[in-house]
């Protein structure tokens, strides 16, 4: 993999979120299967962890991976929430509106793999759990915020802010150029 690896720009842009102090936004990021997510999301791990993108994990990621970070909040990585029972998922968002109101010393930040499918019944079943308002809205407001490369989703009862990204939208063929000539270097078929 790291002879033919090509970093994804959305790498960047999603540690300049992370790094920001004053931004306390969260990140999803969605799409199809072979889009880049959990990639992006290793890339991402690596980096705040100080290691070389080339360089190999002693472990494959957790189903839940803890960061502190510079700010002093930690992200939470969760490389893929279709994975999770729905009531695991519920308790995840939980843990955001608890720290907005205060009941957590450490704010937690959230990096969120997700299938579309997993994410609309998620939120949509959580507003519905805490009373947030109806299935209907969340439904609307994500399946609209889906509907972008890039929106911001405000869950206003509780303050979280999150930044979703779908990579299904994005433009990746100059990305699939760059790894298809690394596949074909010379060097790669020794």
């Amino acid at each position: 993999f790291p002879t033919i690896h090509v970093r994804h720009p959305l790498v960047d842009q999603i540690l300049e979120i992370l790094q920001d102090g004053s931004s306390k936004e969260s990140i999803i990021l969605i799409g199809h299967a072979g889009d880049g997510k959990s990639t992006i999301a290793l890339s991402v791990y690596k980096k705040l962890k100080g290691m070389g993108e080339s360089q190999i994990l002693a472990t494959p990621l957790k189903e839940r991976e803890d960061i502190d970070l510079n700010d002093g909040s930690s992200l939470v990585i969760v490389k893929d929430f279709s994975e999770w029972p729905i009531l695991k998922r519920y308790e995840l968002f939980r843990e955001l509106f608890h720290q907005r109101k205060g009941l957590f010393l450490k704010k937690k930040r959230l990096l969120l793999i997700s299938n579309t499918g997993t994410l609309l019944d998620s939120i949509c079943g959580f507003g519905e759990v805490e009373n947030m308002k109806s299935r209907t809205f969340w439904e609307s407001e994500l399946l609209d915020k889906m509907s972008t490369e890039e929106s911001s989703l405000e869950i206003v009862e509780g303050g979280i802010s999150f930044r979703m990204f779908n990579l299904s939208l994005w433009d990746n063929l100059s990305l699939a150029e760059r790894i298809l000539k690394k596949m074909l270097s010379p060097g790669n078929w020794k």
